[in-house]
């Protein structure tokens, strides 16, 4: 089964004041990824780093293996994910020794700008998405990438989902992914690695 784990922290969400993971569920973002692998023969979360990469207004962080970027197709104000560069990486066993510095560095870097953004530790979703676990190759069409959900929109405003967001997945952002972007990148950028 493809698996992924989340994480949620903080006690805004309303179940939690506990730092640690809170499951694990049969993840449902391959069917996605198959779908596009299907019908172009390309691997879709490549295809959004290299679109990102190369407008650049919605990256937050980059180093030699990962980029951050808040997705144009952002949810949330601040949510971000996290991307290894290097097709192949699909599972966190894929990762050479260079490569998991890179992510603990890339890691640390934006949860420090998350808790310096409002000057509090920031609530958030953690997602970590690998590839299935059954022994089978899904190079060609996977991706290791990890996704943040913060709940915030503002220091004291929460995102509450309306009911077409919540009933049919059509979510609303009032915001511009590239002005959070440019938000989290200043408070990325004064973090040393």
């Amino acid at each position: 089964y493809p698996w992924q784990t989340d994480d949620a922290i903080g006690g805004t969400w309303g179940y939690t004041d506990s730092p640690k993971p809170m499951g694990i569920r049969p993840a449902s973002s391959i069917v996605t990824e198959l779908i596009e692998h299907c019908s172009t023969g390309g691997n879709l979360l490549l295809d959004i780093v290299a679109s990102e990469l190369a407008d650049g207004r919605r990256i937050v962080a980059e180093d030699e293996s990962f980029v951050a970027y808040i997705p144009f197709f952002a949810r949330y104000p601040y949510e971000l994910h996290i991307t290894a560069k290097k097709r192949g990486n699909t599972a966190l066993t894929d990762f050479d020794d260079s490569e998991q510095l890179d992510l603990a560095i890339i890691l640390k870097r934006v949860l420090v700008a998350f808790d310096n953004l409002f000057g509090f530790s920031l609530p958030y979703i953690m997602v970590m998405h690998q590839r299935p676990s059954d022994g089978e190759d899904y190079t060609p069409l996977y991706q290791f990438h990890i996704e943040f959900y913060p709940p915030l929109r503002t220091k004291d405003k929460l995102k509450y989902l309306a009911g077409s967001e919540a009933g049919a997945g059509a979510y609303i952002n009032d915001t511009l992914a590239e002005e959070k972007a440019q938000e989290l990148k200043a408070l990325v950028d004064a973090v040393k690695p």
